[in-house]
Order: C-alpha cells, then sequence, then structure tokens
C-alpha cells in the first residue's frame, strides 16, 4: 500500500495525530497567501524555455487564488487551485487541478504519479515527472484527465505557494476547493467521473 491509499484509508485519530505539523503549514501557508499580485508571477511570465524555470516549477505542487477568464461562461470553476504544472503555454500553463475529482481518486492518482518522482527523498527538489500525454494516453492515469486545466499567469491572484513533497498526501486530501457559481464539489465529481 502506497502512501497515498495510506492517507485515504486512515481513521480519523491516526490523521490527527499523523498530520499535526501538515495541519499547522497549511494554516500557517494560508495566513501568509497575499491578495497582492505575485513577486515571482513574472518567473511563469517569461520565456520559459531555460531548463532552470522549467524545474523550479514544472512538476512541483501549488496552491493559490485564481480568476478565471471566462467565469460568466464556465458552469464553473476553481477558486483555490491545487495544481501540478505539467507544461508552459505563451500566457500561462497546463496543470493537474486535483480538486476536479474525488479526494479516493486523487489518492488512487497520486499512488500512480508516485512511481514518477524524480527521486525518493521527498525534499524540496522533488517533483513529479509526468507529461499531457502520460494523463491522456496511458490508462492507469485516467483519473487524472478531468483534472487538466489551462492557467494563465494573469489570472492569479496573491501568493502561488509550493507543497512541498512530506505534505503532499494531506493537501491534497483537504476540503480545500472553492467553485464558483454555488457549485458543490459533488456536481464536479460527478461531471469528472463521466470522463474516466
Amino acid at each position: 500500500m502506497g502512501i497515498f491509499t495510506e492517507v485515504l484509508l486512515s481513521k480519523p485519530a491516526d490523521i490527527e495525530s499523523n498530520s499535526k505539523e501538515g495541519i499547522e503549514w497549511f494554516k500557517k501557508t494560508l495566513q501568509k497567501m497575499s491578495r497582492s499580485k505575485l513577486k515571482n508571477i513574472d518567473l511563469l511570465r517569461a520565456e520559459t524555455e531555460s531548463d532552470n524555470v522549467r524545474d523550479d516549477i514544472i512538476g512541483h505542487m501549488y496552491m493559490f487564488v485564481y480568476d478565471a477568464l471566462y467565469k460568466d461562461v464556465l458552469p464553473y470553476y476553481d477558486r483555490f487551485p491545487l495544481v501540478i504544472p505539467m507544461d508552459f503555454t505563451n500566457n500561462g500553463f497546463i496543470g493537474l487541478n486535483l480538486h476536479y475529482i474525488a479526494p479516493k481518486y486523487r489518492a488512487i492518482l497520486l499512488e500512480e504519479l508516485f512511481t514518477l518522482i524524480s527521486d525518493n527523498e521527498l525534499d524540496s527538489e522533488t517533483r513529479f515527472k509526468l507529461s499531457y500525454g502520460l494523463i491522456s494516453k496511458v490508462s492507469r492515469f485516467r483519473y487524472g484527465k478531468p483534472c487538466v486545466k489551462r492557467y494563465l499567469t494573469s489570472h492569479i491572484d496573491g501568493q502561488l505557494e509550493r507543497v512541498q513533497p512530506i505534505h503532499w498526501s494531506l493537501v491534497s486530501q483537504l476540503p480545500s476547493a472553492r467553485f464558483g457559481k454555488g457549485t458543490n464539489t459533488l456536481t464536479v465529481y460527478k461531471d469528472s467521473r463521466k470522463q474516466f
């Protein structure tokens, strides 16, 4: 059994005792996320062909506040995404927003993605080595299909916060999605299941 499945199957008392540090990190991170424009967003807006820039963003897990460009026509969108960027576009990036699938499918997907991490150190350099091609074509990553979203850097508001690998399992299971237009998560999960 892998680390993400273990979190999913943990008893509430186990989660509480084993994740106190993670919960504290999450609370502090939320408190420090400002509503000011990102200082590090220039890194994302810059030409992203540099290997250094790619290594600094691609494959890591991030939380941020998002205001979708087409929010008036979209049925819903996540205002507080939890995303693993996979590739850059000319004005943003494409990534996996884990909030679009139910927690049990997140655990299964992350368990599979964990086979693609760059190293087993689970330190600040550890990242997922994934691509859109893997998600779209390899059946064991099928739960990631509804999670593939495009983000415009000009619509990211506040602080872009990297989730450290030691907190991936906990943060991926927290009910932190905030879908606009009064949409509840069950509606989003139902729509996503159709794409599996």
